[in-house]
């Protein structure tokens, strides 16, 4: 399942055996090589299980989109709120 392929190539478990590198030495690795990823044996459970984990991997993804959108929302809120506060208080206003 390409999916599964997908996850598994971004795992850092894999790409730490991919650079042969603990993660973050490589802070700008965007891509692997091909005649790196084949050098790698990729292991794969059945094809019911690659999906069972590639809907959990991507529902975590997208409640992880969520709560970035939603922590980006009150921040945002949180900013107006002390540039309010500041300029009632520049003003005298507290």
């Amino acid at each position: 399942m390409v999916e599964f392929l997908h996850h598994q190539l971004r795992s850092p478990s894999l790409r730490m055996e991919i650079t042969g590198r603990p993660p973050g030495a490589h802070p700008t690795l965007k891509k692997i090589s091909i005649g790196a990823r084949r050098s790698v044996p990729v292991r794969a459970p059945s094809i019911a299980t690659q999906r069972a984990m590639v809907g959990a991997l991507d529902d975590l993804s997208t409640a992880a989109a969520q709560r970035t959108t939603i922590y980006a929302r009150k921040l945002a809120g949180l900013d107006e709120m002390k540039k309010s506060l500041l300029h009632q208080a520049f003003r005298s206003a507290l």
